[in-house]
């Protein structure tokens, strides 16, 4: 779990507040391609909160060829989702 800018988005009507990235590796076939879930959360009193949003994306590539760490694929998460991480 990664601190984030926050941004907004739209769910259930409501433009609502995420402030946290939860990444996991799934699957990875160690050849060429590995699949990331992600969960984005809110913060309530300072702590992280209620899940707003989750899905996964795949990685291939020359992006999978550069996946060499957690902190990697932090950073790749993020940047496919237009996310800054503080």
């Amino acid at each position: 779990m990664i601190k984030i800018k926050q941004f907004k988005i739209w769910i259930n009507g409501n433009l609502t507040p995420v402030d946290y990235l939860y990444t996991l590796c799934n699957c990875d076939n160690l050849k060429d391609t590995a699949t990331f879930y992600y969960a984005l959360y809110n913060e309530i009193d300072n702590k992280i909160g209620n899940k707003i949003a989750e899905g996964n994306l795949t990685m291939t590539g020359t992006d999978y060829e550069g996946f060499d760490s957690n902190e990697f694929a932090f950073n790749w998460v993020a940047s496919q989702l237009k996310i800054t991480i503080l």
